[in-house]
């Protein structure tokens, strides 16, 4: 009867360790996203976006480092709190470390990222499609896929607001699934 128990504890434990996640994968418990102001301009003649993103986040102790995930984007500038960061990047991971020199203190703070991706052909992120001789830029966010698109706490209990803001091409025409909160045409038109 014992020999049997143990096999039983074994299997268990042996199961919930399939169920757990990673820690590799899982962001340390440094920040908390609270909100995001997303940007993109988009460039469907050759397949690119630039994206000026903030993300106002709780910082739960002091800290010289924040790891956001990040998949096929270029980084071009990253301020938190005011400083200028340093980046280091891993594909292999899908994560990317922000390092300042002076600690950010607990409370609430803003990171700023400039950057840049591709309008990727794999259905994930943000992607080109065509159809009819057009071309799209369309998203695809379900989980982990986010992070191609921009750089994010992409884990879905860590939940925040989002405001968005798309620059497209004159004639081109953008949808999106929350309300639309205004629709300037740019300079020259």
């Amino acid at each position: 009867m014992k020999k049997i128990v143990s096999r039983g504890l074994l299997t268990l434990a042996a199961l919930l360790s399939f169920a757990m996640p990673s820690a590799g994968q899982r962001l340390p418990p440094t920040a908390i996203p609270e909100h995001y102001d997303l940007a993109f301009d988009v460039h469907l003649a050759n397949a690119s976006f630039d994206g000026v993103e903030t993300i106002r986040v709780r910082v739960l102790q002091p800290t010289t480092e924040i790891v956001l995930h990040a998949l096929d984007v270029v980084f071009h500038q990253v301020t938190i709190a005011g400083q200028t960061a340093t980046v280091a990047t891993s594909a292999e991971m899908q994560l990317a470390n922000l390092r300042v020199d002076r600690p950010i203190l607990a409370g609430v703070h803003d990171i700023h990222i400039r950057y840049s991706g591709t309008l990727n052909d794999t259905l994930r992120g943000f992607y080109l499609s065509q159809a009819n001789g057009r071309r799209y830029a369309v998203t695809q966010l379900q989980a982990t896929d986010a992070r191609r698109a921009f750089p994010s706490f992409d884990e879905p209990a860590l939940k925040a607001t989002f405001a968005v803001s798309v620059t497209i091409d004159r004639g081109d025409t953008a949808i999106s699934n929350g309300r639309v909160m205004s629709d300037t045409p740019g300079p020259g038109t």
